[in-house]
């Protein structure tokens, strides 16, 4: 995420605990790669 957020691409956070510890890094915050494909659509 920090590597993502220095080069000014988009982050995706896939947390299955739903914790998504650093938010301040985080562009899109999913639980399972099936939500981020519906966020995509």
């Amino acid at each position: 995420l920090q590597t993502g957020r220095a080069a000014g691409a988009a982050t995706v956070h896939v947390d299955p605990s739903r914790v998504f510890r650093w938010p301040e890094l985080t562009d899109i915050a999913v639980g399972t790669l099936a939500e981020l494909a519906l966020e995509l659509e």
